[in-house]
């Protein structure tokens, strides 16, 4: 920790209310006063004492010896990592105040995104603090951004331990798939849930496109979003997810012609996509889009999972239109009973970060809205994990 960063930081806010979020991801490089009231200041280094000490234990159950110069070593090479920044909000009014507590104070949200662009790197939050206007104080340790996955594989999953066998010993050296498997990473791992969604979409697009270039074939129009939803058997062999936030708000929409919308909306349109922007049978996916886009995500990655897989095992439609397959292009049919099909339920509850459970369910004589899943897991605020 950097002491003369921090007397900067007493002196800039004095007596006053204050706002403090502390990253660390990406070097800051020098302090500046953006605004009046505004100032980003580098802070020193969090250090890599923790993992040391945890790989050290690891070494040493393992039967090999360290002493302490080894410690000492590592952990001074160590030192200058995870480099911390501040941006401090002085002067702040009571409802700007409030916002900071709830999380919704838009401003350093803009802020931090132009600090990363500045730095040409990411940028975690670590620590709120906030001063209030009757001088208390607290402060708000968050949890680590990676994302928890999912808590079990089972067998009948298209990314069991089996496909992870087969994938090591048959398709190790399968360039094409590795390069999917790398963009589903990436995406997995992005903490924009809006951009997750965008980059499941592009991926299942992408493994769509043999399909896709079919039906423009046959129409003349770009089906996009027809070929995906052929690709996953949408309409044919199982229906659109059904999404239940709490115990019986429900959202049924057509999650991939969302998907496709907030894409669009991202790369090509600019700003968030609003109920205006859609028809009448999406307006409950933007509400949803609003509410919980972790468990749109959470049908989207299972989307590509099983697109994956498919197309790995040669299986998949995709893979099959691509090696001389022959696919049509068909409206939707009038009269389609969704209750035919199965389909994924996806449950959660309203608290935001709540685990995610889902399951795949054929109302056989049964009412789609008496089922209702049960997450046993205990809840966590933030970064639960998915359960299947």
């Amino acid at each position: 920790m950097n002491i003369s960063s921090i007397k900067t930081i007493k002196d800039f806010v004095g007596s006053n209310p204050f706002y403090i979020e502390i990253f660390h991801g990406a070097k800051t490089f020098r302090k500046i006063l953006i605004e009046q009231n505004t100032l980003i200041i580098p802070i020193g280094s969090i250090g890599n004492e923790q993992n040391i000490a945890y790989g050290t234990e690891v070494l040493n159950e393992l039967g090999i010896s360290t002493n302490q110069n080894f410690k000492n070593t590592a952990t001074n090479e160590g030192r200058l990592f995870h480099t911390c920044s501040a941006v401090v909000y002085r002067n702040l009014s009571k409802n700007e105040i409030n916002k900071c507590i709830d999380n919704s104070f838009i401003k350093n949200e803009k802020i931090k995104t132009l600090l990363s662009i500045y730095t040409a790197g990411s940028l975690h939050k670590l620590i709120k603090i906030v001063k209030l206007h009757d001088g208390s104080s607290s402060a708000e340790f968050l949890p680590p951004t990676a994302k928890n996955g999912v808590s079990e594989r089972l067998d009948d999953e298209p990314f069991s331990d089996s496909f992870l066998k087969l994938c090591t010993k048959s398709h190790i050296k399968n360039d094409e798939l590795m390069y999917r498997l790398s963009l589903l990473e990436q995406a997995n791992s992005t903490d924009n849930e809006l951009y997750r969604i965008a980059s499941y979409f592009s991926i299942l697009e992408s493994l769509a496109s043999p399909i896709t270039s079919q039906f423009i074939q046959q129409t003349g129009d770009n089906k996009k979003r027809a070929a995906i939803r052929y690709l996953l058997g949408y309409y044919k062999d199982q229906h659109t997810p059904k999404f239940t936030l709490g115990n019986s708000d429900i959202y049924e929409f057509d999650h991939i012609e969302l998907a496709g919308k907030v894409r669009d909306k991202i790369f090509h349109g600019g700003g968030s996509l609003r109920e205006k922007d859609v028809n009448h049978s999406l307006k409950t996916g933007v509400n949803l889009l609003n509410l919980r886009p972790d468990m749109i995500c959470h049908a989207l990655r299972r989307d590509c999972e099983s697109a994956i897989a498919s197309y790995t095992l040669r299986q998949g439609l995709g893979f099959k239109a691509k090696n001389g397959f022959k696919v049509k292009y068909s409206p939707p049919d009038p009269n389609y009973n969704p209750d035919d099909l199965p389909r994924l339920c996806v449950d959660s509850s309203i608290a935001k970060g709540s685990s995610i459970g889902s399951v795949f369910v054929k109302f056989d004589g049964l009412e789609p809205n008496a089922l209702q899943i049960r997450v046993t897991p205990p809840e966590t605020k933030t970064n639960g994990p998915d359960y299947h």
